[in-house]
């Protein structure tokens, strides 16, 4: 499964506060930390307080402008616990599997004080979970990637302690105290990779939760989801479209029916949506991906999802299965209910 994420236009003034903490602690003064930021410390430390996304971006300017330390985005992160996220970490470490957490995770990563865009892949044996800061500014790359690194290493060992990462690779060179990567991580740190992100064993995405509780769960999604739209998190189309097709799971509407729904003309659907980065037919197959799983897991047959998925015979479903899971359907079936026992 993959996603795009959408830099929210408002996010919790928490990030920046933990941020303010960092500094305070090496002898920052507060009026240095926040210079350029129009903000006040008073309104970073509300627990309600919401700051503009460039107002974050200012205090870790000032953060690294003052302090030479190395490796303060990986200590910044180091501070964050699955609670600081409100309903989005709460509604993780209730999910039921660790995988059923991480998607949840990707969907509202808007909620969280990251900047980087984050997915996860899986092959036959191992899981890797990608972290995309490339639309983070070059001057704010490697410590925002540390610091969102780090959090999802403190989030992950939130929802299942004791759980281990393989290892872990980064898209830039080997920074000064590199050291400070295994001693809080705890997982090797390799540079120089075309891309940043952990490997894990795929079996540890089955894992049933501590905390599992489904109902809960659903009920923190929903105040996420809520919360996204106050913070006005889905400008893109791409985002709308994808919501459109979740909300119509029993008749998936096609790329005609979804430009009418949105009062547009199917080519200006496509030329949006590529702008965006994405098409209608990627956004239908991640949707159907993430329907059939919840349809297997229901128990419904490898036929009847493939019906309801708008397939028009099983072969084309399991074909479709297997690109997205490397596994037949019923194999998947067959594994979740093992897994659930």
């Amino acid at each position: 499964m993959s996603a795009t994420m959408t830099v929210p236009l408002r996010r919790s003034a928490a990030g920046a506060a933990i941020l303010l903490d960092v500094g305070i602690e090496r002898g920052v003064s507060v009026e240095t930390l926040l210079r350029d930021s129009r903000l006040d410390e008073h309104e970073v430390r509300l627990a309600s307080a919401e700051i503009e996304s460039w107002q974050e971006q200012a205090v870790a300017r000032n953060l690294l402008a003052a302090c030479d330390e190395p490796c303060l985005g990986l200590i910044a992160g180091s501070r964050y616990r699955i609670t600081t996220y409100g309903a989005w970490g709460l509604g993780m470490a209730t999910s039921p599997t660790v995988r059923e957490a991480i998607e949840l995770g990707v969907r509202y990563v808007g909620l969280t004080h990251s900047f980087c865009a984050m997915r996860l892949e899986e092959d036959r044996d191992t899981a890797r979970f990608f972290l995309d800061a490339s639309a983070v500014p070059d001057d704010l790359r490697v410590f925002f990637t540390e610091r969102s690194t780090a959090a999802c290493f403190m989030t992950f060992r939130g929802m299942l302690p004791g759980a281990l990462v393989e290892y872990t690779n980064f898209a830039y060179p080997a920074p000064p105290g590199m050291d400070r990567y295994q001693e809080i991580l705890g997982a090797p740190a390799h540079f120089d990779a075309e891309q940043t992100f952990a490997v894990l064993d795929r079996g540890i995405l089955d894992l049933r939760l501590p905390r599992a509780n489904e109902g809960t769960a659903r009920w923190y999604e929903q105040q996420a989801r809520e919360l996204l739209d106050q913070r006005g998190a889905h400008p893109s189309l791409a985002g709308e479209v994808r919501d459109h097709l979740f909300a119509n799971p029993h008749r998936l509407p096609t790329a005609a029916e979804t430009a009418m729904h949105f009062e547009i003309s199917t080519r200006t659907l496509s030329r949006r949506l590529a702008a965006d980065g994405t098409n209608y037919r990627e956004l239908l197959d991640e949707v159907r991906e993430r329907l059939a799983e919840e349809l297997l897991q229901a128990g419904l047959s490898v036929e009847e999802t493939s019906r309801r998925l708008g397939y028009a015979e099983p072969a084309s479903f399991q074909h479709a299965f297997r690109r997205w899971k490397d596994m037949s359907p019923g194999r998947f079936a067959r594994e979740r209910k093992i897994a659930r026992a």
